[in-house]
């Protein structure tokens, strides 16, 4: 298996193969300094892959990244600005194909978010053509999450897919932050192939969410869990 760097526009990237060693690296140019990709980064990533297992690592570090924070909670809407923080980031994953159609998958990434570099990108408010009601506010603290995650997918005939999976994040965030939380999912996904182009896909996620920063929701069993499901037909150009 050769995982591939996600391409990014405004970037130099650099990826090889030498033996059973994939190594890559690629930096992101600071973008619009009005605009969501005001942000620069780099990553670095090791793997290596032989018959059936395989394993990556990857350590990544961006400064003032235009960040849309998402409330964890389904009772409290999205935050009505953008956040502009630096990250830090480590990830290890591994891969074992057991037979030509099982493979299970295992993953363990940490994040840090902190406060940004350049303290006066606040102005921004457009995010990918999205316009928030509010100017963006800088990452006070330090927060942390960490998760890791196992699952594995079937191939029950040439054109049938499922996997399964389990995440289980946690942020051990600051006093000063207060969002501490632990969160746990399992989902589900099957994919049936039409063509070689066309497939269907069905897939549903259930989360269920406590600790600390919870407790001043109320009432608890209203954001103590919830659910999602999609179904579509896919496209491949």
């Amino acid at each position: 298996m050769r995982k591939r760097l996600k391409p990014e526009p405004s970037s130099l990237k650099y990826q090889n193969r030498i033996g059973v060693i994939d190594l890559g690296v690629q930096y992101k140019f600071a973008g619009d300094q009005n605009g969501a990709s005001a942000g620069s980064g780099y990553v670095a990533m090791l793997g290596y892959s032989a018959g059936a297992l395989a394993f990556e690592a990857t350590y990544s570090q961006t400064r003032n990244t235009v960040a849309w924070a998402i409330q964890y909670s389904n009772v409290t809407p999205p935050n009505p600005y953008l956040q502009i923080e630096n990250t830090k980031g480590y990830m290890l994953t591994a891969l074992w194909k057991i037979t030509p159609a099982a493979t299970v998958k295992a993953g363990w990434e940490d994040l840090e978010l902190s406060a940004p570099s350049n303290p006066y990108l606040t102005g921004i408010q457009d995010y990918y053509g999205l316009l928030l009601p509010k100017p963006a506010q800088n990452a006070t603290g330090v927060q942390y999450f960490q998760l890791y995650w196992l699952g594995g997918d079937y191939r029950f005939t040439p054109a049938f897919d499922a996997g399964i999976g389990f995440y289980d994040i946690n942020t051990f965030d600051s006093p000063e932050i207060g969002r501490a939380y632990v969160a746990q999912a399992y989902s589900l996904l099957a994919d049936y192939s039409l063509t070689k182009r066309f497939d269907a896909y069905l897939g549903a996620m259930l989360m269920r969410y406590s600790g600390v920063g919870l407790d001043k929701r109320a009432p608890v069993d209203a954001y103590s869990g919830n659910a999602m499901c999609g179904v579509g037909i896919r496209f491949r150009f």
